[in-house]
């Protein structure tokens, strides 16, 4: 990977790196951050993960950048989750609701 930037005012610091594979697992708190120099070998030689990078200037303030990955290796996962999330919480309401209606039925009948 090459990446280049300019910061005219205080000029760049260092470059930072990250690949993670999972959708979910997005998130600066998360990343391992590795420094890094262009150009950068990456570690997912299949370009099947998300690459952040970081680029950091001499006064401490950072510029994120992230490449989705080229070749996901299960592009519709996200999707996949809240579809599932989605179902479950439609479900869940349709069982409670039924069993709501039952219960007041009961209480009514004589």
């Amino acid at each position: 990977m090459v990446f280049s930037t300019v910061d005219k005012q205080t000029g760049i610091d260092h470059y930072e790196l990250a690949e993670k594979r999972s959708w979910f697992e997005v998130g600066n708190s998360r990343l391992n951050w590795q420094k890094a120099v262009s150009p950068a070998i990456l570690t997912d030689q299949k370009l099947s993960s998300f690459v952040y990078v970081k680029a950091v200037d001499e006064s401490g303030n950072y510029q994120i950048e992230v490449i989705h990955p080229i070749n996901p290796s299960f592009p519709f996962q996200p999707y996949l989750f809240w579809g599932i999330i989605i179902m479950l919480v439609v479900g869940l309401a349709v069982l409670v609701f039924k069993l709501f209606l039952k219960r007041r039925h009961d209480k009514i009948s004589p």
